[in-house]
């Protein structure tokens, strides 16, 4: 007599994630009792909803078996995406959790998912796959350097709810609001390409990062200022008295009385901030 039996798929899937999950357990123990350093695992995702397991490599810590990873490989620490679908707000939003922090070890070469997944996310690494073959990508390039140089106001702020990350990522997203302080923000994109992060240092002291967007800050004591966050990382004051220190490259917007100081940051692609006319700053 033959006797079969029947497991479900997702239980399937599940019993071989904890299997394979016991193994990384022992490699780890084994990788660490030599180098004390945080390992990483990362995931082959699910591409759709309805997908079983076999269709997407079986055993990778996807989103649907994060307990049995969490529970049987506690001696990984990071369970990390390599993201190449266009939902990448979705899925690092699944991934970043309080029992996980953000690594994207793999994705498509994008700004607004470098400032995303750094800046919303509070992302500890975000690495483009092939970032080789895009040399001549200068926008990306100056996205980087952009972030370099702001590294330690990134830094600080991460963790701390004192920043938050900017970007279109579709066509169909207008605008968002974030508050910080005593404001709420509203921001919306001018550009289909909008990007950036907002961090707030305390009381009326911002900076905003990126390009393609305009922010009203809105207090309810002092009513509202609008600034436009463009291509060269200038900021337009319509209607508002303000000035400009180049040297320091910070602008301070008159808020019916009330000071709100903006540091702006030469693009290192697209030029330096300059005083026009019109209000333009």
């Amino acid at each position: 007599m033959k006797l079969s039996i029947y497991i479900p798929t997702l239980q399937r899937d599940a019993l071989f994630n904890r299997c394979l999950g016991s193994i990384e357990r022992s490699i780890a123990a084994a990788g660490r009792a030599e180098y004390d350093l945080p390992m990483f695992c990362n995931a082959w995702i699910v591409q759709k909803p309805d997908d079983p397991p076999g269709v997407y490599p079986n055993g990778g810590p996807v989103t649907r078996v994060f307990a049995e990873w969490k529970r049987h490989a506690p001696r990984i620490d990071v369970l990390a995406p390599d993201v190449y679908l266009d939902d990448f707000k979705g899925i690092v939003a699944d991934y970043h959790r309080a029992d996980n922090p953000l690594l994207v070890p793999e994705s498509k070469v994008s700004s607004g998912r470098l400032f995303w997944a750094l800046c919303e996310h509070d992302g500890l690494c975000f690495a483009p796959f092939g970032i080789e073959d895009v040399a001549g990508n200068e926008e990306y390039a100056a996205s980087c350097k952009l972030v370099t140089a702001n590294a330690a106001a990134i830094l600080s702020a991460q963790g701390t709810g004192r920043m938050r990350g900017i970007w279109r990522q579709s066509a169909d997203e207008k605008s968002c609001q974030v508050t910080l302080g005593a404001y709420r923000l509203c921001i919306s994109y001018d550009d289909p390409q909008a990007y950036g992060a907002v961090i707030w240092k305390g009381g009326d002291d911002f900076i905003f990062l990126g390009l393609g967007y305009r922010v009203t800050a809105v207090e309810a004591a002092s009513g509202e200022a609008t600034i436009t966050v463009k291509g060269a990382y200038t900021m337009d004051a319509d209607d508002l008295a303000a000035s400009i220190d180049n040297a320091a490259g910070v602008t301070t917007l008159d808020l019916n009385g009330k000071t709100l100081t903006v540091k702006s940051f030469e693009h290192p692609l697209k030029g330096t901030v300059t005083k026009g006319t019109g209000g333009q700053i």
